[in-house]
């Protein structure tokens, strides 16, 4: 971000949002390689092994039916073997493509900060950011029935990625910081201000992924199976959510970048 753009954004939802939009449009080509390699693609694989994974199980299910009407008592370690090989096989992919997902979010949050890194320098950040994402998502879940508290922690722990690449912090200081809003110290911000600035962007974007969601649930669950992984309504409704996913992250990365340098404008921190 140069000097001109850092003195026309201003305190507001609007300004904050239309910066981040400009600066996420110049680097379209750059992010849209990394969202659709790193974050798009990664989605996609997941969802077809937990598919095929799920087809087995229905097979399974037709075995398990035939057992019942032979009366024999092998229904529960056919059924737990299904459910137990579908887990694995997700829960594998998902492990394995973990750290290209965190590492795709480390090149946007580079790119955004307008830092260049060599890839040993994001290698380097890579096992803080690992943790900070399973803290960021444990987080989440054990306040998923507390909906304005986890809200509040999704918007501002949006700003942690960037203050471990900007200020060098481990997962939990980055983490924490961010929640407490510690990095306006020396901005014309308060952290009430900051997080209604910041709310009003992401809940319009959240209430659009919800109605995306709902609507495409229903429908795949409205909908005759076509007969295939790639052709399912389940897989179609998987895709455009995870479309909408690869751009939300992003935007809500370069929407935090530009909290960030609107509030460390004064401290020479932005190389």
């Amino acid at each position: 971000m140069n000097a001109a753009n850092q003195k026309s954004v201003e305190w507001t939802s609007l300004s904050l949002a239309q910066n981040a939009s400009h600066s996420l449009w110049e680097d379209r080509k750059t992010v849209l390689y990394i969202s659709f390699f790193g974050l798009f693609l990664p989605q996609i694989v997941i969802h077809l092994v937990g598919a095929e994974g799920g087809l087995r199980v229905l097979s399974q299910a037709s075995d398990i039916t035939g057992v019942l009407d032979s009366g024999r008592t092998q229904v529960l370690p056919l059924l737990a073997a299904s459910l137990e090989s579908l887990f694995s096989q997700s829960f594998g992919m998902g492990l394995l493509l973990w750290p290209v997902f965190v590492f795709s979010c480390l090149s946007l949050v580079h790119l955004a900060l307008k830092k260049s890194a060599a890839w040993k320098e994001r290698m380097r950040l890579l096992p803080s950011a690992m943790i900070f994402s399973a803290l960021f998502a444990s987080t989440l879940f054990l306040t998923q029935s507390l909906f304005l508290i986890q809200f509040a922690i999704k918007v501002l722990a949006s700003v942690a990625p960037i203050l471990m690449v900007s200020e060098a912090l481990g997962a939990f200081s980055a983490f924490g910081r961010s929640l407490v809003t510690k990095y306006l110290k020396d901005a014309t911000q308060t952290g009430v201000g900051l997080f209604f600035n910041l709310a009003t962007p992401h809940a319009l974007i959240s209430i659009f992924y919800d109605l995306i969601s709902t609507t495409t649930n229903y429908w795949a669950e409205n909908t005759v199976h076509l007969g295939g992984v790639w052709s399912s309504p389940g897989f179609i409704a998987m895709l455009i959510r995870a479309i909408f996913y690869s751009c939300y992250l992003p935007f809500s990365l370069y929407l935090a970048a530009t909290v960030y340098q609107k509030a460390r404008k004064r401290l020479s921190i932005i190389t």
